[in-house]
């Protein structure tokens, strides 16, 4: 793999708040701000799963802003409940991109006094969104020395947050997320469906193959990804809870910590 194709590589586990490993370090070190937005583009779009698609980023050097533009997929999440959650997201968002290997471009930005800024464009409505991250905002993130254990704890309640704010979520035709909620050493997606997918659920509950699309749903999704190496700090836990709409009864879909291991 030659030096472009390291870096583009880098830059993609980077933007996406996977960390790209210490030997990148070094290349990443030495990146301008030009730098990072010319190779990152060169590699770009950039599927981000449930996000939507990371289309490009720009460095509006007069105006001091370092932009991400997001195609954003707002079949389930709505550009107006994104705006809704854009304050406690980005406290999230910071939790979850900065890390020791991404520091880099992070330092670069808040030496330079840059903001962040996201960019969502609603891929059905057309509707736009847009979140800014100040170089001191910035700065006090990359300065807490707190124990990983308890900035996981805020950024795991936070998604949590997120994601109450944003509900109720058209999952599929005839299957709707209606509450999110921790429940000791778990955190549990409730679900209300329909009689008929109650149903099906119901007798597939067992079954291998729905297990495995759902754990490799997991594994192709870079947000979910994220929220899964959040909840592998805390050892946390997954649960599908399936309610049928009509009359309460409720089945489990259980993942434990050990088996999401594999999939963050």
């Amino acid at each position: 793999m030659n030096t472009i194709s390291r870096i583009a590589l880098a830059l993609i586990l980077l933007f996406v708040g996977m960390a790209p490993g210490r030997a990148q370090n070094g290349i990443l070190d030495s990146l301008s701000l030009d730098d990072f937005v010319m190779y990152f583009n060169m590699a770009a779009p950039v599927d981000m799963g449930s996000v939507g698609i990371l289309e490009k980023i720009e460095y509006d050097k007069a105006n001091k802003l370092f932009i991400y533009f997001l195609d954003y997929d707002d079949s389930m999440i709505t550009i107006s409940q994104v705006k809704e959650n854009l304050k406690v997201n980005g406290s999230s968002l910071l939790g979850t991109m900065i890390n020791e290997n991404s520091a880099p471009m992070f330092r670069k930005l808040v030496d330079e006094g840059v903001t962040l800024q996201m960019r969502y464009q609603g891929r059905n409505s057309g509707e736009t969104a847009v979140q800014s991250i100040t170089p001191h905002e910035m700065r006090l993130a990359m300065l807490d020395t707190r124990d990983p254990k308890v900035k996981a704890q805020q950024n795991y309640d936070a998604q949590i947050g997120i994601l109450k704010r944003s509900l109720p979520i058209n999952a599929a035709n005839g299957i709707t997320m209606t509450d999110i909620y921790d429940e000791t050493g778990y955190m549990v997606f409730e679900f209300q469906l329909n009689e008929e997918n109650f149903k099906i659920v119901q007798t597939n509950m067992k079954s291998p193959e729905m297990r495995k699309n759902i754990l490799t749903g997991f594994s192709q999704d870079p947000a979910t990804r994220i929220l899964l190496g959040i909840m592998d700090t805390l050892d946390k836990g997954l649960i599908y809870r399936y309610k049928d709409g009509k009359n309460g009864r409720a089945v489990d879909m259980t993942f434990p910590s050990y088996e999401l291991k594999m999939y963050k």
